[in-house]
């Protein structure tokens, strides 16, 4: 029995030193947004004559942005934190 009750015992502070170890870790760890993310930016997009913006997507750190206009799409990529193009494709049809 005295067995048994050192055993839970021990488990017991296991447990509570477990439980400080976690804590203190997570207040180690700082998650901090980068300087640019709280930023505000403005930013001039080129977009086509007469496009219309059909639809705005995001990922962790894009924007995605599809344009429709008559002479095609166009898809505009942009860095969510600075505004700046990343990239873009042109939707034309095949053969052209």
């Amino acid at each position: 029995m005295n067995g048994l009750k050192a055993l839970v015992i021990g488990m017991g502070i296991m447990i509570v030193v477990g439980i400080g170890l976690v804590g203190y870790g997570l207040s180690r760890t700082h998650i901090s947004a980068s300087p640019a993310a709280s930023e505000k930016f403005s930013a001039d997009l080129p977009i086509p004559h007469g496009a219309k913006l059909v639809s705005v997507n995001t990922t962790q750190d894009r924007v995605i942005l599809l344009f429709s206009a008559a002479d095609g799409d166009k898809i505009l990529m942009l860095d969510a934190h600075n505004g700046q193009v990343t990239g873009s494709v042109s939707l034309v049809a095949e053969g052209h």
